[in-house]
């Protein structure tokens, strides 16, 4: 498996060369007794091993696992297999021996051993054995006395004595995890410091800080026993280490990214650094993410942000992370609306405020690969979404049948929607992928938009100016043929019409009005494009007064008035631009159509706000422009429902432009 992240182990020679040094070490010909500070996890068994690799006077490192045993020994005998192995096992062989040797010498085993003890001495001997047997199972004398005797033998200064350990090996005993051997094991572990104390190098590992906290007899007799406390050194603190993860983090971010996302170094600072977690738990850390990362197939194609601090909360904060799994809906996104106790209203203060901010953000953004925040599952440990991969997305974007295809489906691929949103296309790529679309768009009149419109926005970004824009659209509109009609639908329905647009396409578009019909396609396209920039003369008006009265249906009408209306807000909130269609012609047609289907627009203070709020010489072109639509309306139009509703129109125009003239006047 790939490591996208490593976990650099810490070099401390300085601390370790101290270290072993202080262990050599001889106070008033005694060894000291040392306690090596950490907590559970920090690196003291790593630490301890690069002492041992560096011992140069080849010093055995005894390590004495308490916490681990599980078998009946006491500690003593435990400690004296570990440091006396020969002399352990010689003792358990001559103890079997002298069982076999009593247990034949009894009635229920006679095997005639006493006719071959000739030897008074020898025979003696064999009765002692046998009665001491039976002693020690009479008096039940424990094993432990023996094993002290040996210690203190084996400890011993006397010459013939010295002897019996003299080819074997220096060794140092640790005594690992100490603050975790449960209260009984550890008393009787003081039997047997008080026998080795300055005998031979010993190391208690484990929190001194928890010893302390348990406030018992046992932390007494370790105060009288350790000559001195050392601690880890600081290059081995989590605080180094989480520097040293978040470093590689923002190294690797910045090298394949354009800019890190600034709340994500707001919670490498506030949160990230101010972890106190172990280095065992950071270590933990990397392998999960970067087996992560490796089993959502690599970096094109998650967040490594997002990765980071799911991760993160899994393994610190196991409680937020179930919080955060209860809240997906088993859609794509999460839902924000269902809410989470553990992450709403929280305090700046909070660690969860700044996870929240990078993971739950007020506003998205269209990205590749997906954030959590719009494909939350992708990123839950362990749970592999089938999404699409970033080579899978290349090969569908380059493969016109796959873009086909794509472009038909009737659920839009939110993952190749990013993808190609976020796309970087070289200008080879250009042509047949334009191809395809529009050769898609003119068999597909009603596909989908988003997909498309996104693809497009990459190919007309590129351009700089509107002319470009739109020689970029007419060539391939020319290319495959499409009408006027179809490229006025295509224009509006992807949201690419502008004034720009409309005035090139005006003179066309005039043509079809004087064609059009009830049975015409793409009516109100037609009718918008028109009214979306391009200056419409008064003789003009009385065309499209009568197409639009005798050509569009009711809900035709409604949805072209909308559409004027939002027109309206549009120019009237904007700056004037050059060229473009006077908003006073627009809000002319606004008022007509409105008249026509019965809306009081002197009802509607919204717009009676922004007539107000017109210019005198605005004012007065619109009040001469409604003037000319009465008039044109009067002779053009044929009303739905007869005179009477003709005239009902005619009167609320008028009405308006009363209103307007009294504005003026004011």
């Amino acid at each position: 498996m790939k490591e996208y992240i490593k976990f650099e182990n810490i070099e401390t020679p300085e601390a370790v060369n101290g270290f072993r040094e202080l262990i050599e070490e001889k106070k008033e010909g005694r060894y000291q007794t040392i306690f090596l500070n950490g907590k559970w996890g920090s690196g003291k068994t790593t630490f301890l091993e690069k002492a041992s690799e560096s011992n140069k006077k080849g010093r055995k490192f005894i390590y004495l696992k308490l916490w681990e045993t599980r078998d009946e020994r006491t500690v003593i005998q435990i400690a004296f297999k570990e440091l006396h192995t020969f002399y352990y096992w010689l003792m358990k062989l001559f103890v079997i021996v002298c069982v076999v040797i009593s247990l034949l010498l009894t009635p229920a085993f006679n095997m005639g051993l006493s006719d071959f003890l000739s030897i008074i001495v020898l025979k003696w001997i064999i009765v002692i054995i046998a009665l001491s047997v039976s002693v020690a199972q009479l008096f039940k004398i424990k094993s432990d006395n023996f094993y002290l005797e040996f210690f203190h033998l084996l400890n011993s200064e006397k010459f013939f004595l010295k002897m019996l350990t003299y080819f074997s090996k220096p060794k140092v005993l640790i005594i690992d995890d100490f603050d975790r051997v449960d209260h009984k094991k550890q008393l009787e572990a003081y039997k047997l410091f008080n026998i080795l104390h300055g005998v031979l190098p010993i190391v208690f590992v484990g929190d001194y800080d928890k010893l302390i906290k348990q406030e018992d007899i046992s932390f007494e007799y370790l105060s009288k026993i350790v000559d001195r406390k050392v601690e880890l050194p600081f290059l081995l603190s989590s605080t180094k280490i989480a520097a040293n993860i978040s470093n590689q983090l923002l190294t690797f971010l910045k090298t394949n990214q354009k800019e890190i996302n600034q709340l994500y170094d707001v919670f490498i600072r506030n949160v990230f650094l101010q972890s106190r977690f172990s280095i065992r738990e950071w270590k933990r850390y990397v392998e999960i993410l970067n087996d992560q990362i490796y089993k959502k197939g690599g970096l094109d194609n998650i967040s490594l942000i997002d990765l980071s601090i799911i991760v993160y909360l899994y393994l610190f904060y196991p409680l937020d992370y179930q919080e955060l799994t209860s809240n997906y809906d088993n859609s794509y996104e999460f839902n924000r609306s269902r809410g989470s106790t553990r992450f709403n209203d929280v305090s700046k203060d909070s660690y969860k405020f700044y996870i929240k901010e990078v993971l739950l953000p007020s506003h998205g953004y269209a990205t590749f690969p997906r954030t959590f925040y719009e494909n939350a599952k992708m990123y839950f440990l362990d749970d592999y979404v089938p999404n699409l991969f970033k080579n899978e997305a290349d090969e569908i974007l380059r493969d016109p049948e796959k873009l086909k295809g794509k472009l038909l489906e009737e659920t839009m691929d939110l993952d190749f929607y990013y993808y190609v949103q976020n796309a970087q296309l070289n200008k080879d790529d250009d042509d047949p992928i334009l191809n395809c679309i529009f050769s898609t768009i003119k068999s597909n009149p009603n596909i989908r938009i988003q997909l498309i419109q996104s693809i497009l926005d990459v190919f007309r970004n590129k351009e700089e100016t509107e002319e470009e824009k739109f020689r970029l659209f007419e060539e391939y509109t020319n290319k495959y043929y499409f009408t006027v009609e179809e490229k006025c639908h295509f224009y509006i329905k992807f949201g690419y019409a502008n004034e720009y647009i409309s005035k090139q396409l005006y003179q066309e578009i005039m043509v079809e009005i004087e064609q059009l019909n009830k049975n015409s396609n793409y009516k109100l396209e037609k009718f918008k494009m028109l009214f979306i920039g391009t200056s419409i003369s008064i003789e003009e008006c009385q065309l499209i007064i009568n197409k639009l009265t005798r050509c569009l249906l009711k809900n035709e009408l409604e949805n072209l008035r909308a559409f004027l209306s939002d027109e309206v807000d549009r120019l009237i909130d904007s700056p004037p631009l050059t060229e473009r269609q006077s908003e006073t012609t627009i809000i002319c047609f606004q008022i007509l159509l409105s008249s026509f289907l019965g809306i009081v627009l002197l009802k509607d203070k919204k717009f009676c706000d922004k007539i107000n709020q017109m210019q005198n010489d605005k004012a007065k072109e619109l009040v001469n422009q409604l003037s000319e639509v009465v008039f044109l309306y009067r002779q053009s139009s044929v009303p739905i429902d007869g005179e009477e509703q003709n005239d009902e129109c005619i009167n609320l125009m008028e009405g308006i432009r009363i209103l307007i003239v009294k504005s003026i006047s004011n």
